[in-house]
């Protein structure tokens, strides 16, 4: 084993509800695949408290996913609790409750992936910290100010840039119509 690698990689099958079982002929989709690192879920902190389940989820769809900082600077704060806020009411028992989840969820079906009620509701936690931190993240403080030319670190041979001409919703107004989030802010450099 590589001094890097996981220490257990456990392979979770989900079941296909559409055609009751997981196999489709003699092969199993992608879609139904969900590795879970357990050394992942063991770095972290924490025990069995509700908050503990969540930083460890948060740090799983971190790690495992690739849901972090970068990712989610695509999405809104709105938008990930929108997706927690599915999750939360997702009851696979309480089809009325089941059917509000799946509508409010944001996403192609292909990521709408509900477990159990606890699971689910840890899961609703996690997303509500990473709207959180999306958050915070677009309220940074401004690193650029108006009339700054800008342009992406390293990109020498762009010349040009952008100069911002206002500041306003988390995000960077530029010139030629580009926006740029603030939590994007430290991939770019004045010149």
């Amino acid at each position: 084993m590589k001094p890097n690698a996981p220490e257990k990689i456990y392979l979770h099958i989900r079941p296909n509800k559409e055609i009751g079982s997981t196999w489709h002929g003699n092969k199993i989709s992608d879609n139904d695949i969900e590795y879970i690192r357990t050394d992942v879920l063991k770095e972290t902190s924490g025990g069995n408290d509700g908050a503990s389940l969540i930083m460890k989820e948060r740090q799983r769809q971190i790690e495992v996913e690739g849901y972090d900082e970068t990712h989610d600077r695509h999405h809104t704060p709105q938008v990930l609790a929108r997706a927690a806020v599915a999750y939360a009411l997702f009851d696979d028992e309480a089809g009325l409750l089941s059917k509000a989840g799946e509508n409010l969820w944001p996403w192609g079906k292909e990521f709408w992936k509900p477990k159990d009620q606890k699971r689910n509701l840890i899961r609703a936690g996690a997303l509500i910290a990473a709207a959180l931190d999306k958050l915070n993240a677009d309220n940074a403080p401004c690193k650029f100010s108006i009339g700054d030319r800008i342009r992406r670190k390293g990109n020498i041979g762009d010349e040009v840039g952008h100069y911002i001409i206002d500041v306003k919703d988390g995000s960077y107004w530029c010139d030629a119509g580009v926006t740029i989030p603030l939590s994007w802010q430290d991939g770019y450099e004045k010149f």
